[in-house]
């Protein structure tokens, strides 16, 4: 089979750039926008198109991780961007989530899995403007808190009485970890990453075949698959009976419970699932950079293992058009400095949470518009946009 070629490269090319500028900060893969600009614009098939975009998810991801390492590292605050315990606790679940959700995909109509997704969009939306607001207020208040301290020591007038230190006691998962802990969690996340890509390699998919030819959703399959989970689930199970502190163990069960119940409706709904986990990981207590750099390495995780099971299967574009994938790394790289520089010289970090919550808006638009026509095309042919596909 002839590789498919991506047209118009004039347009798509820097759209690409700018989804990437502005996806990629506040923690969204761009995948709401990378498929409809490929399929649209860049006249790709439906599976090549997903393909693709999985590519350009990963190169954004990539310079996330890596923007999101330098502000750790080099901030005079040395305020962890990414949090380990929280990716030990989420990756897992959300991956084993996933596992389950994408045969409920598969067997979903067309115009079910179009309701879920713009009722999912729109609810990570909500979750982020809401807390976008309160963090807004929380920082209007810490100014005019700040500006009047400089006016009562300026008059010579005594300032407030200090916290109670029993108010600035942190949750045990955002509490700073040890240099031993810390090894731990990335061996853990390594070895998950690890576990995905060769999982997606051995199992194969619906649409890619297993690397050593285990037959789709027979019996050595679904062996295989338990197998996978088991693995998968005893990584946040380990970490909580390692971890004594107290009340990580109930911190530990809620997360992990929560993206396994994400995971499996990014899954379902076919996203990479940033505009949901973002809005979550903020009230959990992350701040939105935190938010964003901790979630950017889960659809990292899953984004490559994806690339590369499509790129195996042969779904990618010619090799002559993949230059486009760096776009998005130096888009991404572009929209971080520049949006550190805004909250930097504003003193917002709310701000983060309400692009996130307008990106999410505009996704659940967008796959509203393109799944309606989708539907009446589908309905003009004959098809019934409420028949249900098959679990393999």
């Amino acid at each position: 089979m002839d590789p498919v070629h991506v047209e118009n490269l004039g347009i798509v090319a820097p759209v690409i750039f700018i989804i990437a500028m502005l996806c990629m900060p506040p923690g969204v893969g761009g995948g709401i926008l990378f498929v409809p600009l490929l399929n649209l614009v860049g006249r790709l098939p439906s599976k090549n198109a997903t393909a693709m975009s999985q590519g350009l998810i990963m190169s954004a991801t990539v310079a996330k991780v890596l923007f999101s390492l330098h502000a750790q590292y080099t901030s005079k605050h040395k305020s962890r961007v990414i949090n380990l315990p929280y990716v030990v606790l989420m990756l897992p679940c959300m991956m084993v989530g996933g596992l389950i959700g994408v045969y409920i995909y598969s067997w979903l109509p067309v115009l079910i899995q179009l309701i879920l997704y713009v009722i999912t969009a729109l609810f990570g939306s909500a979750l982020s403007l809401l807390k976008g607001f309160r963090l807004w207020r929380a920082e209007t208040l810490a100014k005019t808190q700040a500006k009047l301290e400089v006016e009562n020591s300026n008059s010579g007038a005594q300032g407030s009485p200090g916290a109670n230190p029993e108010e600035l006691v942190l949750p045990p998962l955002l509490r700073p970890i040890s240099r031993r802990k810390a090894i731990g969690c990335l061996a853990g996340v390594l070895g998950v990453w690890i576990l995905v890509i060769l999982s997606r390699l051995i199992l194969g998919s619906s649409s890619t075949e297993s690397v050593v030819g285990v037959p789709y959703c027979e019996s050595l399959y679904w062996t295989l698959s338990a197998v996978v989970v088991v693995v998968l689930l005893m990584v946040p199970l380990l970490y909580a009976l390692i971890d004594r502190a107290p009340g990580s163990s109930k911190a530990a069960i809620t997360l992990s419970g929560s993206l396994l119940g994400i995971g499996f409706l990014a899954a379902v709904v076919g996203i990479s699932g940033g505009i949901i986990i973002t809005p979550l990981v903020m009230f959990m207590g992350l701040t939105p950079p935190q938010a964003s750099g901790t979630g950017s390495v889960v659809i990292l995780v899953n984004s490559s293992s994806l690339a590369l099971s499509f790129g195996l299967g042969g779904f990618l574009p010619a090799s002559s058009d993949l230059w486009i994938i760096a776009l998005p790394f130096c888009g991404a790289l572009t929209g971080d400095i520049i949006l550190t520089k805004i909250m930097r010289r504003t003193g917002r970090t709310s701000i983060l949470a309400f692009l996130l919550s307008s990106l999410a808006a505009l996704g659940a638009v967008i796959v509203l518009i393109t799944g309606i026509i989708k539907v009446v095309n589908e309905s003009e042919t004959g098809k019934n946009p409420l028949s249900t596909g098959r679990f393999c």
